[in-house]
């Protein structure tokens, strides 16, 4: 029953964001909703900041699942990055995006390898739970937003030009979809390490 019941939670809010970000909140053009760094944008950083921090705090107190951890939050932190990817090229030079997700990337495969720890059981574990299955769902879910950027599926519909609105909305829609997905999945597993420590 309490499984049904946060689904139930995570569904609902999912809706709530969609409406409140989308609908609710008064906008003059779509750019305030949908371009680099609007509203749908801070959304998606807000939530990953709430990743980086939930899997923080999981590290601290699960030393179980410790090096997973780190290595999925340095993971928030490289996405934080590539959501910015504009600003690096163009207050700084083309491919920077890349280089510091690179560099974010490698020194949190050595933190995590310098904490110690198993990180093949902890990654057994979490791929045995339910919250697994959030996590792939948002990751697929990401992936096929990436879909629904190109061109050519928008020159199918709406004729050439292709309005660049229409590509934001629609990835930018999945991609935030994808964040909550992956934010509810990082939940359920910080939950079902509770659980299995109490158990132990």
């Amino acid at each position: 029953m309490a499984a049904l019941v946060r689904v139930a939670v995570y569904a609902g809010g999912l809706f709530l964001l969609g409406n409140v970000v989308l609908l609710w909140i008064p906008a003059e053009h779509a750019d305030d909703i949908w371009f680099e760094h609007r509203r749908v944008e801070q959304v998606q950083i807000g939530m990953l900041v709430l990743m980086f921090g939930l899997l923080i705090e999981t590290a601290r107190s699960r030393p179980s699942t410790r090096p997973l951890s780190v290595l999925l939050a340095g993971l928030a932190v490289a996405a934080i990055a590539r959501e910015h990817n504009n600003w690096f090229k163009d207050n700084i030079g083309s491919g920077v995006w890349q280089a510091v997700v690179a560099v974010v990337l490698v020194l949190t495969a050595l933190t995590a390898r310098r904490l110690g720890g198993d990180t093949r059981t902890a990654l057994a574990h979490l791929t045995a739970s339910p919250a697994f299955g959030w996590l792939a769902s948002g990751a697929v879910v990401f992936l096929f937003g990436q879909v629904l950027d190109e061109r050519p599926i928008w020159a199918l519909l709406v004729g050439e030009p292709v309005p660049y609105s229409a590509q934001r909305m629609a990835e930018e829609s999945m991609e935030t979809a994808a964040y909550w997905l992956i934010a509810c999945g990082l939940l359920e597993w910080r939950l079902s390490v509770r659980t299995r420590d109490r158990a132990a």
